[in-house]
């Protein structure tokens, strides 16, 4: 049985093998960083900064073996593109569920969680942000009824 919940301290050394992993995934190449090393300890030092904010919450999903799952979600944002009288919006970012228990819901379960949560600080819009090249991530929120609103673009420099 997997729990949904809001991260709490007690959760902190499990949150760092599972941010070490959530790295690694982000990374390529990073597949030999270490849970002490200072790139992971960057990102884990976000999370719980997330989770600790007076706009942020961080969501885990729990086994019986443990931390398996996360969620950021930052929250309300006042919305700078549309008029003034707009409702704010929240960002999710993080979304991340350990490899063997993948494509089994739980990454469902986090982004509406989220998604309830932000429907009750009384945001109007989700926002996030996906690797373009990253299909399987996209298909997913596709698959959830998230929509492209804008596209950002970038370019190394010094490269022609």
């Amino acid at each position: 049985m997997t729990t949904i919940r809001r991260y709490r301290d007690e959760d902190r050394s499990h949150l760092r093998e599972l941010a070490c992993q959530s790295y690694r995934a982000m990374q390529p190449g990073a597949a030999a960083v270490k849970p002490d090393s200072p790139e992971v300890e960057t990102y884990f030092k976000h999370l719980v900064d997330t989770g600790s904010s007076a706009t942020g919450c961080l969501f885990v999903a729990e086994t019986s073996e443990g931390l398996i799952g996360l969620v950021c979600l930052q929250g309300p944002i006042p919305d700078p593109v549309t008029d003034a009288g707009a409702r704010p919006y929240a960002f999710m970012s993080d979304l991340f569920v350990a490899a063997p228990f993948r494509r089994r819901g739980i990454g469902r379960r986090l982004v509406r969680q989220a998604e309830d949560h932000a429907s009750a600080l009384g945001v109007g819009r989700l926002a996030l942000r996906v690797d373009s090249g990253n299909a399987a991530a996209r298909t997913f929120y596709t698959g959830a009824q998230y929509r492209e609103d804008f596209v950002v673009m970038s370019k190394a420099l010094g490269q022609p």
